[in-house]
């Protein structure tokens, strides 16, 4: 694979690049895109088994071709942050990516396979809400969020003309949604 660590030996032979690292292990070499060098260690994006993608650093032993010590986190964002470029003075760029789910509706001929008008959002809130799934009548959606941190299940009046912010348990009704089933309680 491309992204997997290599190391450019004489002439055209190519080595993989290993890990003594306890914390640096073969699955994530692999989701590793090293991109430069700055004093001694290598420094790449990596995608952690938590799904997020943040630059590190970490010491490089050219005699064994190996990251030879633990890995350093260099940036601390909750974004995806990769593409990372290093200065000959070991400045270090990165591009940060954020992205927010929502869900949308969009009114379509069916019969012709056109959208009518311009999509309209009906969920906006910093976390990801996801799998809208409106009511036979259309007057009620359910959708996946991660408001409290934790998986739930959100039911939203899409008749409901003023927007407030839901209540603080599991079936309180405030406004437009409401929440009602939590991942923390047994469904």
């Amino acid at each position: 694979r491309s992204s997997d660590l290599v190391a450019a030996l004489e002439g055209d032979s190519v080595v993989p690049v290993t890990s003594t690292a306890a914390d640096f292990g073969p699955e994530l070499v692999e989701s590793s895109e090293p991109c430069g060098w700055r004093n001694g260690s290598v420094v790449f994006s990596m995608r952690t088994l938590d799904k997020l993608v943040n630059v590190y650093e970490a010491p490089f032993s050219f005699d064994k071709w190996e990251i030879a010590g633990p890995l350093h986190r260099l940036t601390l964002g909750t974004t995806r942050e990769e593409s990372p470029s290093v200065a000959a003075d070991g400045r270090l760029v990165f591009a940060s990516i954020a992205a927010n789910l929502d869900v949308y509706s969009l009114a379509l001929d069916a019969d012709h396979g056109k959208a009518l008008a311009a999509p309209v959002r009906l969920t906006r809130d910093i976390a990801d809400d996801s799998a809208g799934s409106p009511s036979a009548d259309g007057r009620i959606m359910a959708f996946h969020s991660f408001r409290s941190g934790q998986p739930e299940i959100w039911v939203k009046d899409l008749t409901a003309t003023e927007s407030k912010a839901p209540g603080d348990g599991a079936g309180q009704a405030s406004g437009k949604e409401r929440l009602l089933t939590s991942g923390r309680d047994p469904i």
